[in-house]
């Protein structure tokens, strides 16, 4: 009787806290918080924040599968699935240096 009255005047009292790290618990059980999904023309794009690496799919569902997969570490059987993980879940790379030919002069 008390728990009701209490959910009807306050019903953010009674849930308890997000916890803190890359998940969230909510309303999608599998947010990985830097994973962005975008509709785009044909189709939809996931966008992994912290590297910029991207991919595409056809599918919102194709793209709630990926974020599912990332979030619970299990490697998928689909080849296009298991590049656009490599893809998403790859460290940013390091760019080597430009060659520059000290014989050519300076462009003006």
């Amino acid at each position: 009787m008390i728990l009701a009255l209490l959910l009807l005047l306050n019903p953010l009292a009674v849930l308890p806290p997000l916890l803190p790290g890359d998940f969230n618990i909510g309303v999608d059980a599998y947010c990985v918080n830097y994973l962005l999904i975008k509709k785009v023309r044909k189709g939809w794009i996931v966008i992994n924040t912290k590297t910029g690496s991207h991919s595409h799919f056809k599918s919102k569902y194709g793209c709630y599968l990926i974020k599912k997969f990332i979030a619970k570490g299990i490697v998928p059987n689909n080849p296009y699935l298991q590049e656009s993980y490599r893809r998403l879940t790859e460290e940013k790379k390091e760019h080597k240096p430009r060659y520059i030919n000290i014989n050519k002069g300076m462009f003006k």
